[in-house]
């Protein structure tokens, strides 16, 4: 729940009467390529990771709760763009993708590792842990991506929209 204070029981509760402004609004932010603003303020609440100093604030994982309005929004625009996405991304790509998990990778590793040992062969394998990948991903360098998937104009200006002047707040105590 944001700052909005709209949960989502609110939401599921809403009369159907009440549903047509809503997808009415959706409707709008979308031809316009805007969203209101409470949609990009977030509340940052620290919750302890349970190890560590906890007056050390790397002790601490940030959660931003987001309005339910925008994540409703947000989960309409990657139903209807997941499977144009989801088509051009290569096969061995399986974290973050419906129906995939990075253990379908190790699976798949094994799989190479013991055919190779069978075969007297070599396998080679490289891993990437980037800490904070989310903090340090650049905005830019999405928009180009989106670009280049070709999902439109109205998608482009959606993800602008969504991703640039956010507004984050901390709770403290």
């Amino acid at each position: 729940m944001g700052e909005d204070l709209v949960h989502n029981k609110m939401l599921r509760a809403l009369p159907p009467t009440f549903l047509v402004p809503l997808l009415y609004l959706f409707n709008r932010c979308w031809e316009s390529g805007t969203v209101p603003s409470a949609w990009k303020s977030s509340i940052l609440v620290p919750i302890y990771k349970g190890k560590g100093d906890r007056s050390d604030p790397a002790s601490y994982r940030p959660i931003a709760l987001t309005s339910c309005i925008a994540k409703l929004y947000e989960k309409m625009i990657k139903l209807r763009f997941e499977p144009l996405i989801d088509n051009s991304l290569i096969a061995e790509q399986a974290g973050f993708r419906k129906g995939g998990s990075t253990l379908d990778n190790l699976i798949q590793l094994d799989h190479d590792i013991k055919k190779a040992f069978t075969r007297k062969r070599v396998v080679s394998a490289v891993f990437f842990d980037i800490k904070k990948a989310y903090d340090t991903l650049d905005p830019f360098a999405i928009l180009r991506q989106a670009h280049k998937f070709n999902v439109g104009n109205n998608f482009w200006k959606w993800c602008r929209a969504m991703l640039f002047n956010r507004i984050i707040k901390t709770r403290v105590g």
